[in-house]
């Protein structure tokens, strides 16, 4: 009764003050209402009763609490600072709601990775549109990147993720939203656990790749694969043997020994000498297996440093003399640097480990001109150059797709991953947790 007195009294006052349109409509409305009553806060609430707004508003702030990662406990604490924020209990009965129909759309499969038995695949969803004639102008293709990542979880339990995105979304692949998680194991990157893993995809691929993708506007869209990862990772995939074998290279059949032959031309055309496993999502074209850029890009840095400091480490004048000029240099760039000679006779000189910034600041900036003449370091940039002959390819090819080299990092699976353990394993999961189910269940959930 309180209630409507003052809604009515409220309409009254609003039409006084001239809250209204030319049409004399009132364009104000009262909401809420907050008192404080012997210390009791009540609030009276006066808008409609409408369902689907209602729904569209919880919906909004579950996305807000996952996109910000918002526990459950930190949600009801803010709950109870800010009195007029929707019940904890309220959000957690529309979640559950949302995830009962996520799990209908996307069912989730626990599997013994070691023992399932992928041969017999089910295909009664999939479409023949075999016969149909495809013109590439005239429609896009999409782009699809796989990618993949192992992460320690704790000092016992590793967790391996394989992730997919679409690349036509250019610099949103880089958000770690935007990577979706596809297959989630526990255990460490190893050739078996991933062969297993890879058996319950290739026929989707396969089918994906031949058919293409069947909108529910029934145009076909063409599909092509990418695939992405650290060295380790992608060269467990292709079946290469390890980093210091002789034949290393992840696209050609390079011998360690003529990496610095700058006479020869090493195409990528597959490692055929190297191989000691079977190749693994084989749907994918041997130009698509991009390394990662971020990894190459330190990677690149550290060979770079290490040949730069070894070359002039051999001058006789080094610590009298170029040290001090390389330490007063680091300085200029606010770098704290320092140089530690051997105290055995079998150690080699050490120097200050650079972190990510650091290094961008050395590469960008660094004047090594005054540290060899011209001859020199042209010698050494082409020895250095050499050991990353295969990155001006991938750039070309991806230029012409209209695709860059950034776009291929693996930056935003490291902080997928961080998140996820941040978020999952903040608390105790001892006994499987609430569900007694294992944490990359409730992860797989939180995905969908």
């Amino acid at each position: 009764m309180v209630g409507k007195e003052i809604a009515t009294q409220t309409l009254t006052i609003l039409k006084e003050n001239k809250f209204t349109s030319p049409s004399e409509e009132i364009i104000a409305s009262l909401e809420t209402i907050i008192f404080k009553i012997n210390g009791e806060i009540v609030e009276l609430n006066f808008h409609s009763d409408n369902i689907t707004d209602f729904t569209q508003y919880l919906d909004s702030i579950i996305r807000a609490c996952d996109e910000t990662l918002i526990s459950h406990d930190s949600y009801c604490r803010l709950a109870k600072a800010v009195l007029n924020l929707i019940r904890e209990h309220v959000i957690e009965k529309r979640r559950n709601e949302i995830t009962k129909t996520m799990n209908i759309l996307i069912p989730i499969k626990l599997f013994n990775i070691h023992s399932i038995n992928f041969n017999n695949v089910d295909n009664e969803n999939q479409q023949n549109i075999d016969g149909i004639e495809f013109n590439d102008d005239d429609v896009d293709k999409i782009n699809i990147k796989l990618s993949g990542d192992g992460r320690n979880v704790g000092r016992k339990q590793k967790h391996v993720m394989l992730t997919m995105c679409i690349l036509n979304e250019e610099e949103a692949v880089l958000s770690p939203a935007h990577q979706y998680s596809i297959c989630l194991y526990l255990g460490k990157e190893s050739y078996d656990s991933l062969s297993t893993v890879s058996a319950k995809f290739s026929y989707e691929l396969e089918q994906l790749k031949t058919n293409r993708y069947k909108d529910s506007n029934n145009t076909i869209w063409p599909v092509e694969l990418f695939f992405l990862g650290d060295w380790k990772f992608v060269a467990l995939i292709l079946g290469i043997n390890t980093a210091t074998s002789n034949y290393f290279c992840l696209y050609c059949n390079c011998h360690k020994d003529k990496r610095y032959n700058m006479d020869k031309v090493w195409l990528n055309s597959k490692n055929t000498h190297g191989c000691k496993n079977t190749m693994l999502f084989q749907e994918i074209d041997q130009n698509n297996w991009i390394i990662d850029e971020l990894h190459l890009m330190l990677r690149i840095s550290d060979v770079l440093f290490q040949c730069l400091f070894y070359e002039l480490i051999k001058k006789k004048d080094f610590a009298n003399n170029t040290q001090i000029l390389i330490i007063a240099e680091m300085k200029r760039l606010h770098i704290h640097f320092e140089f530690y000679p051997p105290t055995t006779k079998n150690e080699k000189w050490e120097w200050t480990f650079l972190m990510g910034p650091d290094k961008e600041k050395i590469l960008k900036d660094f004047q090594i001109r005054h540290l060899f003449d011209e001859q020199q370091l042209k010698l050494q940039e082409d020895k250095i150059l050499s050991i990353f002959g295969h990155v001006p390819q991938f750039m070309q090819y991806l230029k012409q797709k209209g695709m860059v080299l950034q776009h291929f990092s693996t930056s935003s699976i490291e902080k997928k991953n961080h998140q996820q353990v941040r978020l999952f394993f903040g608390g105790t999961t001892m006994g499987g947790g609430k569900l007694k189910k294992p944490v990359i269940h409730d992860i797989l959930c939180y995905e969908n």
